[in-house]
């Protein structure tokens, strides 16, 4: 009777220590196949490239009044749309403008004017103002059409290294892709002081 007692609690505790091992290496090997395939895994995918579309102004009978090269649809994260850029070397020290802009886009998609900043301790940063999103309307004339975009700038003003329009890639209501058709761009000459005014 304690032989067979004896047999069975030796049978019992070795099917447990038999148990608790084969857990033990099923997590392992569970662990061993998560970080195979995590290596596997290639690295997500980075962010779209944006194209920088400069605009190229075209004279008008108005010695002080240009508008803009048409340019092509984009989607959102696809592009900027660079107006100013102090790198150039085309620019005039007097130069000092107004800009204007309307776009077309689905009702809800965002347009904002942004420009790059450097800061005191020469770190490049983004700032954004004049956020203007596309109008619902039941005119399709009127509907998804943000009119009146605009900005003003001097060499020296505002501290921005570049401006240009940037465009959300996604509308914020029902998650659609939105596309963008930059309908019409003036660029107007003007004193400094109007300039100032402005900003």
């Amino acid at each position: 009777m304690m032989l067979r007692f004896t047999l069975h609690l030796f049978i019992s505790v070795f099917t447990i220590n038999y148990l608790v091992s084969d857990v033990q290496a099923e997590h392992l090997r569970n662990n061993d196949e998560t970080w195979r395939l995590l290596d596997q895994t290639p690295e997500p995918a980075s962010s779209n490239l944006i194209i920088e579309k400069q605009l190229e102004w075209l004279a008008t009978e108005d010695a002080s009044t240009f508008h803009m090269k048409n340019i092509d649809k984009f989607i959102g994260d696809e592009a900027i749309v660079v107006f100013h850029d102090r790198s150039e070397s085309s620019l005039s020290a007097a130069e000092a403008a107004l800009v204007s802009f309307d776009v077309r886009s689905s009702e809800n998609c965002v347009v904002s004017v942004c420009g790059l900043m450097r800061n005191w301790y020469m770190r490049v940063s983004e700032q954004c103002w004049e956020l203007k999103i596309a109008p619902k309307s039941s005119d399709p004339k009127v509907n998804g059409l943000i009119r009146g975009i605009s900005a003003a700038y001097t060499a020296q003003r505002p501290v921005a290294t570049k401006m240009y329009l940037k465009f959300d890639s996604i509308n914020y209501i029902d998650g659609s892709v939105c596309e963008y058709e930059v309908m019409s761009a003036v660029k107007t000459n003007a004193t400094q002081d109007a300039v100032v005014e402005r900003l």
